[in-house]
């Protein structure tokens, strides 16, 4: 079920979409972390999985970068991702 995101999860969720965009493949969590200025891998582990439960992002435990980002929930015109109720 996909719902909306906090401001934070968005911010995260970005991050992913822009790195992806960007290099082809996910980032780490020592990317996540440097391009959100979190300092810890506990709260980037809680927004991941805050945006796996809202439908988001899907992770594959086990795999470097194991994030799969789902269909895309973003604006044609904007580029920013959508607010699902």
């Amino acid at each position: 079920m996909r719902y909306g995101l906090t401001k934070g999860q968005r911010n995260l969720y970005d991050v992913i979409v822009s790195y992806h965009k960007k290099h082809g493949i996910t980032p780490t969590y020592k990317e996540m972390m440097d391009a959100t200025g979190i300092k810890s891998k506990n709260q980037i582990a809680e927004r991941l999985s805050a945006l796996e439960e809202r439908g988001w992002i899907k992770r594959m435990k086990y795999l470097p970068r194991g994030i799969a980002l789902l269909a895309s929930h973003t604006c044609e015109k904007c580029g920013q991702p959508i607010n699902k109720l």
